[in-house]
C-alpha cells in the first residue's frame, strides 16, 4: 500500500441497499433458499464420500444447509452416487417448504446422471410421496422424467439415457392473467407447460422439509445414479422461472460428468 494512502475503518454496518450483493454462486438471487453444489469446495469441502450427519453447505450466505440421513458414494468425477437399494436421503432446508399464502411461485432444480433407466426413482421434492400430495416433485420413471407443481403435472420428458448428465427443473409462476403456469425444463430448455386457475393457496404436505436423493414415503429405493447440484428459489427476488433456470444452466453446464 502506498505510504500516502489513508484507510478509514468504521464499526457500523452498511445499510446502503443500492449496493449489489455478491453471491457465492452465479445462479443465486435474493429469492434463493438453497444452492448446493457437490463439486464446489465451499459447499462440499471434503470432495469425498459423505457420512450420515454430514452437512452439505448452502451457497446462499446465511441460509440453512442440508444434511445426509443416509450414506452415499463419491463418483470418479465427483458427485454423490447411489444404487437403487441404498443411497443418500439428503434433507434440505425447511425454507424450501413454501408457505400456503406465498403465491409468487417457485422453481426447484437438480443436476443428475442416471446409471439406469429404472422406475420410480425420487430426485427432489417437497412431498408426502405422491403427485397429489406435492408442492413440487421431480422423479424418474423408467426412461422418463416426471414433473409436478402444486399437486399437478407440468409434463413428462421421455428418452432419458443412462450415463447422461441432465439439469431438470419444475416451476410454478403467476402469468398476470389470474392463472399460474407450471413449467418443466431439461438442460435449460422448456419441455412442457400446464396452466391452472389461480390457486387460493400452495398445497401443504405434512412433511416439514424437502429432500433430494431418497424419500422413503415415495419409494424404498434411492435415486439410481449421481446427484451433483440442486437449487430452490421462491421468486421473491423478482426473477422469473426462465431466468433462474438459464442462470443455473450456465453455472453448471460442462462441469459435471
Amino acid at each position: 500500500m502506498p505510504s500516502n494512502t489513508s484507510v478509514f475503518k468504521s464499526g457500523g454496518a452498511c445499510t446502503d441497499t443500492s449496493l449489489p450483493i455478491l453471491y457465492r454462486d452465479p445462479a443465486a438471487s435474493s429469492g434463493s433458499k438453497w444452492v448446493l453444489d457437490a463439486l464446489d469446495s465451499y459447499s462440499w469441502p471434503s470432495q469425498a464420500a459423505p457420512s450420515v450427519g454430514n452437512s452439505w453447505v448452502n451457497l446462499v450466505t446465511g441460509a440453512d444447509g442440508s444434511f445426509f440421513a443416509g450414506t452415499s458414494g463419491w463418483g470418479g468425477a465427483g458427485g454423490f452416487t447411489s444404487a437403487a437399494a441404498t443411497g443418500p436421503e439428503i434433507r434440505l432446508p425447511t425454507t424450501g417448504k413454501v408457505a400456503s399464502g406465498q403465491l409468487t411461485g417457485f422453481v426447484v432444480i437438480a443436476w443428475v446422471k442416471p446409471s439406469a433407466v429404472s422406475s420410480n426413482k425420487f430426485i427432489v421434492g417437497m412431498t408426502d410421496g405422491a403427485a397429489g400430495t406435492s408442492q413440487y416433485l421431480i422423479y424418474q420413471s423408467a426412461a422418463s422424467f416426471a414433473f409436478i407443481a402444486n399437486t399437478l403435472s407440468a409434463t413428462t420428458y421421455n428418452g432419458v439415457v443412462s450415463g447422461t448428465v441432465y439439469q431438470v427443473a419444475v416451476g410454478y409462476q403467476g402469468n398476470g392473467a389470474g392463472t399460474f403456469t407450471r413449467s418443466a425444463w431439461v438442460n435449460g430448455v422448456q419441455n412442457g407447460t400446464g396452466t391452472a386457475a389461480a390457486a387460493a393457496s400452495i398445497y401443504q404436505p405434512s412433511s416439514s422439509l424437502p429432500r433430494v436423493g431418497k424419500l422413503p414415503a415415495f419409494s424404498t429405493d434411492a435415486y439410481d445414479g449421481t446427484i451433483y447440484r440442486t437449487l430452490f428459489d421462491d421468486l421473491s427476488g423478482g426473477q422469473t422461472v426462465a431466468q433462474i433456470v438459464a442462470a443455473d444452466y450456465a453455472a453448471g453446464v460442462g462441469r459435471f460428468s
